[in-house]
């Protein structure tokens, strides 16, 4: 059963540790943190959220709540900002705490949210009080916001879907078989088509195409590293074929993709 929701006593405001935005994804599409203290974050971008081992599915327009001596680990998809807070919060109290979602969605309530977390973020310098009580309101807001049903389990969070999406990152380079993936994984071929479309909407193959030319297309506008280097890194080693399919997916050739950046 995956945890998709944490209690947090909410009982007092935060004692703020560190607070601010940044800026990640542009040497390292991978990064590790681990906190003692409870991580507050609101994704600008598209990318995964791994925490102790259960992957979450970030996206524009989310918030996440990470309890004390969590492990995450994230993962880019280029250049991506986000705003963070480690936050001291009162030790949790029976009566006291509430449940909060790791991960949630807010909609059309993300703008206002999102401003308020900037205003504290702008004040923390010069009025700590003032910005612990808004990250406070926000973390009220955000508990109110969680339903019960977000504590069961969820496709996105199913350890084989998390198995299956680090050996598709392991093998972007070299040749992968469905199936193969499919045994490593301990699941029949079926099996995973269903909890890949259930988590992300696409059947493995499909998501192993996207994860290729989302790698060419950082590479072409990131790096000065030759287009023939980059389709071999990618699994095309063949240049034709890597023109045609990065053409048919992206839109531009390779070449374009890199001039226009």
């Amino acid at each position: 059963m995956a945890v998709l929701s944490w209690r947090i006593d909410l009982s007092a405001p935060p004692r703020i540790i560190v607070l601010g935005t940044a800026v990640h994804g542009e040497r390292q599409l991978t990064e590790q943190y681990h906190s003692n203290f409870s991580v507050l974050l609101f994704f600008h971008y598209r990318g995964e959220v791994v925490v102790d081992g259960q992957v979450l599915a970030v996206a524009p327009g989310m918030a996440g709540v990470f309890p004390p001596s969590a492990t995450l680990t994230i993962r880019y998809r280029g250049r991506s900002h986000h705003r963070y807070a480690h936050l001291a919060l009162p030790a949790g109290r029976p009566g006291k705490d509430r449940a909060i979602a790791a991960c949630q969605d807010l909609g059309t309530a993300f703008a206002e949210l999102d401003a308020q977390y900037e205003r504290a973020i702008r004040l923390h310098a010069i009025s700590p009080d003032r910005a612990s009580s808004l990250l406070w309101d926000l973390l009220w807001r955000l508990a109110e916001r969680t339903r019960p049903d977000e504590a069961v389990s969820d496709p996105a969070t199913h350890p084989a879907l998390a198995k299956a999406i680090e050996l598709i990152e392991l093998h972007l380079s070299s040749p992968l078989r469905i199936a193969d993936l499919a045994d490593e994984v301990g699941l029949s071929g079926r099996q995973l088509g269903n909890l890949f479309h259930a988590a992300r909407g696409v059947s493995p193959v499909v998501y192993l195409r996207q994860r290729r030319m989302e790698r060419a297309r950082l590479l072409l506008t990131q790096t000065s590293t030759p287009i023939t280097h980059i389709a071999a890194d990618v699994g095309l080693p063949d240049l034709q074929a890597f023109n045609k399919i990065v053409r048919r997916a992206l839109g531009h050739s390779p070449t374009a993709i890199r001039q226009r950046g």
